[in-house]
Formats: C-alpha cells, structure tokens, sequence
C-alpha cells in the first residue's frame, strides 16, 4: 500500500508517571498511527479493523523485537465502552459481552442485570441501565479456542447493526466497578525481561506435547499450545502427576498448565460476565494472577508483592498484572465511587512502606473501560 499523505502527530493525554508502566502503550501507539496514516490516505474501507491488529503485531515483531501476540493491539483496536472484548488470538476472532437495554435477552432468552456478590440467589441490581447482552451466541472451549463465528452477525443471523461500531456515548461510567490502576515503578523494555523466553517455552511445550500424541508437527512448522486438543493436554498431565511420565519438564509442563487453564478462565468469565457475576469475575482475575505468578511465571519481587497488595485491598473484586508482567502495572476491578479511592489510597500506602524508594514514582490511578482507537475529527471536539 503506497500513503501519499502524510500527518504532524503529538503524543498527549498520557496520564503523569505511567509512561513506559506496561499498560500497552507501545501497541496503543503504533495503533494510532497506523489508524492516522489509514485516514489521510483514505484507505479506511482497504485496510480494516482486523489488518490494523496485525500490522501493529508486525511492528512489534520486527522492529522491537518482542515476539507478542494481538491481545494488546485487538483490545486497543476493538474494544467498544462497557463491554467485555473476548479475543481468540488462534482464530483472530472477537466477541463481546455489551451493556444494553435493560428489557433485552441474552441469547439464552433470560435477562442478565449486574450484580456484586455471588454469594446467594439474589440479583442486586447495581445500575438498572447496564446488563447484558451476549452477541454471538454462546462461547465455549474447543480445540482452538472459541469456535468460528461471523462478529458482526447476532445469535439469530440477523447482522449487527453498523451502530455497534459506531464511536457513541462512554457506557464505560454505568459499570458497577472502577478500575484501579496500580504502578510498580518498574520499567524496562520487554526484550530485556524473559517474556521472548516465554514465547519459546510454550513453543517447546506445544511440540512435545504433540509428539507425546502421535501427532507431531513438521520441524519447519511453528509448534503452538492451542495445536494441543485439552483431551491431549489432561491425558499428558494426568500421567506425569500419577506415573511420574516425563512428557514435559517441571517449567514446560507449568507454562502449558497455565495456558490450558488460562484459557478455561476465559471462558468461565465470559458467563460470570454474562450472568452479572462481577464477584466470581474478580475470583477468576485473581486466579489469573496466581497462575502468572507460579506457572507462567513472569513477574518480579516488586511487581508481585503490588499484586498481592491489590488483591487483598478492601472493595477489590480482583487483581492481576497489566500486560506481560515482567514490569510495569497492576490491574484491579473495585467496588466503584468512595471504595475505590480508599482501595487506591490503601494499595499506594502499603507499597510505598514496602519499597519507598519507588514510591515516588509508582502512582495509583482511579479509571474506568473506555472505547478502542477512534479518529476524533476536529468538528468532533
């Protein structure tokens, strides 16, 4: 593609103390400028959603060196306020979970309100204007993930109107959480972190774990874990956990864990989300930390004790680690209004008496979802 037209660009809005913090700024910025570059040369209808993912995932890979997936840059690109965005990285497929009108079904036909605990039958209601609606159908795990789907059709076959794309109001503020954005204070480039090493482990997971199937890959073919059907995975740690089989090392067979796992957490926040469930959401937030931390296991002192920090908070529904983990932020899902600020103040407390040299430098921020990359057009402001 030849761009004719060029573009002036400043970087500005960044909240103060976070650059460089891990919260995806790199791919949120690419992104922008792919869009920019998109817009002047009036290629908007050439170069869709999908191709702007992946030339943001080119970047990275060939000009900073960090081997990503498109979690980052698909959050960035399709993320729509006040729904969850559910991304299969294999299939390069998304679904969503939106805020709606409060009179309509989810695709099972009941109605879904938001509520803050799980602990009994009853629905509190915490914003009559925000359930939720599943478009797309029900997901579910399979061999690679979600099964394929058409985005922009709805359960019944009907398409999706051209409005769900559209750049509307901020639905991000009915939520019945904030999110808290915590800062370490750590900061360093992904390449020098272990995340490249990461990406060759679960490589390596993936063949092994082929092979142990009768189902090896070629040597010239690229060994991913999603390859792996979860009846190969459970049967291959079955035996390493009752017969001391030695398909994987103790480190591979705790990265494949944590992929496997990963992804049914996945699937089990899609319908806590579904059903309004934001405490058994934040369950499994917490449970994805815990994975990151003892089988994936990214992360550094600093960043991990914040994590705990966080988790721990009172009013946290949930915490893990922003983006790779090896620096940078800490994510939390809070009970919204005054419990949020007080979790914010406890979590910058306890970690500045823990490490008060970064303190100064680690700031926690209040915030809530906001809508993906959009041209704001100067009759816009």
């Amino acid at each position: 593609v030849r761009c004719d037209a060029g573009f002036t660009g400043v970087i500005s809005g960044f909240p103060g103390g976070l650059e460089g913090g891990g919260i995806s700024s790199s791919a949120a910025l690419t992104v922008a400028l792919i869009h920019a570059f998109r817009d002047a040369n009036n290629l908007t209808s050439f170069i869709r959603r999908e191709d702007v993912v992946r030339l943001a995932q080119r970047v990275e890979h060939e000009w900073r060196g960090v081997r990503c997936g498109i979690l980052d840059q698909g959050c960035v690109v399709m993320s729509k306020p006040g729904a969850l965005t559910v991304l299969d990285c294999a299939e390069y497929q998304r679904r969503f979970a939106k805020a709606d009108d409060p009179t309509t079904s989810t695709s099972r036909g009941t109605s879904a309100t938001l509520r803050r605990s799980g602990s009994d039958d009853t629905d509190e209601e915490t914003s009559a204007q925000n359930p939720l609606r599943w478009f797309g159908g029900d997901w579910t795990p399979s061999r690679h993930g979600p099964s394929r789907i058409d985005p922009n059709v709805d359960e019944s076959g009907r398409e999706v109107s051209k409005d769900f794309w559209d750049d509307g109001p901020d639905a991000g503020s009915d939520l019945p959480f904030a999110v808290v954005l915590a800062f370490s204070g750590i900061r360093k480039p992904l390449t020098r972190t272990g995340y490249n090493d990461r990406v060759d482990e679960c490589q390596r997971a993936a063949r092994l774990l082929l092979d142990a199937s009768g189902r090896g890959v070629p040597r010239d073919v690229t060994p991913l874990l999603h390859m792996v059907t979860r009846d190969e995975w459970t049967a291959a740690r079955d035996a390493m956990e009752t017969t001391s089989a030695e398909i994987l090392p103790a480190n591979l067979a705790r990265r494949a864990r944590h992929f496997f796992e990963e992804n049914q957490r996945v699937a089990n926040g899609v319908r806590a989300w579904r059903d309004g469930d934001v405490a058994s959401f934040g369950a499994l937030v917490n449970a994805s930390g815990a994975s990151s931390v003892e089988n994936y296991e990214c992360g550094c002192e600093q960043i991990t004790a914040l994590w705990k920090i966080a988790k721990n908070a009172a009013g946290v529904f949930g915490a893990r680690f922003s983006g790779a983990g090896f620096r940078g932020c800490v994510v939390a899902l809070c009970e919204p209004g005054r419990a949020a600020m007080d979790a914010a103040e406890s979590i910058a407390g306890e970690y500045a008496r823990l490490y008060p040299d970064l303190a100064a430098d680690a700031p926690v921020i209040v915030t809530r979802p906001g809508r993906g990359a959009f041209i704001l057009r100067n009759e816009d402001q």
